[in-house]
């Protein structure tokens, strides 16, 4: 079993229950996978948090779409709140972290639904044009998970 640190100022740490409504309410997140060549890379997704998973989607080809191929673990992260408080030397913000494996989505039905959940969270207002995106793009299109196997969100304070 994987071990993951525990937040050095538990204080600060919310429960699993506020980690997942920042998940649910944030409209982007930083998705962190390692390079071949031992970096981490950053890359800014757009995503759903459902049934304990991070869904998201990109291109059949490129970066993202080789290294998840090749290294399934990864982290992903949202800031929820961020203000800044100069007269503390502080920022009071909201953020949380998972942790999990990638595995891309191959079954035709999941496939959809993550698409589908993808328009309904970003363009619910444009489902049938979207839906045509969707098909117009099925085969170039690959949807991913990112199963949570350890999240912990945190709060500043002042």
């Amino acid at each position: 079993m994987k071990q993951f640190r525990h937040m050095r100022l538990s204080d600060n740490q919310v429960s699993d229950a506020e980690a997942g409504k920042m998940l649910e309410e944030a409209l982007h997140g930083t998705l962190a996978i390692q390079t071949k060549e031992g970096y981490p890379i950053t890359i800014p997704i757009n995503f759903v948090y459902k049934d304990n998973k991070i869904l998201f989607h990109g291109a059949k080809a490129g970066q993202k779409y080789e290294l998840i191929q090749e290294e399934p673990m990864g982290s992903f992260c949202v800031i929820a709140e961020d203000d800044i408080r100069p007269e503390f030397i502080t920022s009071l913000y909201a953020s949380t972290i998972a942790f999990g494996t990638i595995k891309e989505v191959k079954d035709d039905d999941a496939r959809m639904d993550c698409l589908m959940s993808i328009l309904e969270k970003y363009v619910p207002t444009v489902m049938e044009k979207g839906k045509q995106y969707i098909k117009d793009s099925w085969d170039s299109v690959a949807c991913f998970e990112l199963d949570i196997e350890y999240m912990t969100g945190k709060i500043g304070t002042e």
